[in-house]
């Protein structure tokens, strides 16, 4: 199967979930069942890490005991004085 070694490749460049899973169904087709079951553990192994990453980006996120990539905006000052104060 020709698409074995762009899948190779393709790990090289970008070693994601995605590319263990297209190499072990690749496998799967030629019935080389070892390799296809390695790649697919892979896969599963790095989704659990992303999932449970950003189960904990989440966590923390929400708790506040990490800054918001876009905090809220805080008042500004008027640049004109209150009709109190006049």
């Amino acid at each position: 199967m020709k698409a074995i070694p762009q899948f190779q490749k393709a790990l090289t460049i970008t070693p994601d979930s995605f590319s263990y899973s297209n190499l072990g169904t690749a496998y799967f087709f030629l019935k080389r069942y070892d390799e296809s079951v390695k790649m697919y553990e892979k896969a599963t192994e790095m989704t659990r890490t992303m999932r449970r990453c950003s189960e904990i980006l989440g966590t923390l996120t929400a708790s506040r005991a990490i800054p918001s990539k876009h905090p809220q905006p805080t008042a500004r000052p008027s640049l004109w004085p209150s009709s109190s104060s006049r």
